[in-house]
């Protein structure tokens, strides 16, 4: 049973609900993700280095 709510971009399924992260916690995310030290314990990926890429 899942749907894609187009409203909020929100994943539901029976058991968890998925929801987009907000635009104010964009700034947030973006300084935990380009830390080097957290993305090499984390996230196993480069440490992001532009807010505006996707």
């Amino acid at each position: 049973m899942e749907e894609n709510d187009e409203m909020n971009n929100n994943l539901i399924t029976e058991r968890p609900v998925l929801k987009s992260i907000p635009e104010e916690d964009r700034e947030f995310i973006f300084s935990e993700f380009s830390d080097a030290k957290i993305t090499k314990c984390l996230y196993d990926e480069e440490p992001m280095t532009d807010i505006n890429r996707n």
